[in-house]
């Protein structure tokens, strides 16, 4: 019975060690379909500028195997690209990067948080062009006043929903890292009043 109890105590102990190991450990793989077989690509982190992995790509895709005890936003860098045009989560679990070249859309997802930045960076690019477009009409100098006035309340409630959604994901997501990066970085811009 005491050897049976040892057995039973070695066996649970060493899944308690691989279980914590693997708690801190990541699987990146990504399709980079712009890229030549041998092209490197960088993994930096996006506040140190520090070089985290510098995958190198084959077949026109690249992988990169390791652990991490933090969760840090990082950005791609590589041949082409504009720097910080890439970025996702770097977190224990599974995630999946498409690299486009300068000029191209690229994504992350896999873990939650990279899902959920993902949906908020394709939100605000949505509400970027449509902010960008109803400001393109200010240029015709035909507008009317009353016009002019129309337009700058578009402007107002297009600005104040993108306030929203990232006060939304803020919200979703305090309890992680991207909820606490999206409050530091994501200040409130002021409310312009557009009507003077």
């Amino acid at each position: 019975m005491l050897r049976f109890w040892k057995t039973t105590m070695r066996l649970a102990a060493v899944t308690i060690l691989i279980t914590a190991c693997q708690s801190h450990s990541y699987r990146l793989t990504g399709e980079a379909a712009d890229f030549s077989d041998g092209d490197t690509l960088q993994i930096v982190d996006a506040l140190s500028r520090k070089v985290i992995a510098r995958p190198v790509v084959n077949d026109r895709h690249f992988a990169v195997n390791a652990t991490t005890d933090t969760t840090l936003l990082c950005f791609v860098e590589g041949p082409d690209m504009t720097p910080g045009d890439v970025s996702f989560f770097l977190e224990p679990g599974n995630i999946y990067l498409e690299v486009k070249k300068t000029g191209g859309r690229s994504r992350v997802s896999g873990t939650l948080i990279n899902n959920e930045w993902q949906h908020l960076l394709d939100q605000l690019a949505k509400q970027d062009t449509l902010i960008r477009r109803t400001a393109a009409l200010l240029q015709n100098h035909d507008l009317s006043a009353k016009q002019r006035q129309t337009v700058f309340h578009k402007l107002q409630e297009q600005e104040s929903y993108l306030r929203q959604l990232v006060k939304q994901t803020a919200e979703r997501n305090k309890d992680n890292a991207l909820g606490r990066f999206v409050e530091e970085h994501f200040q409130e811009t002021p409310q312009n009043n557009l009507s003077e």
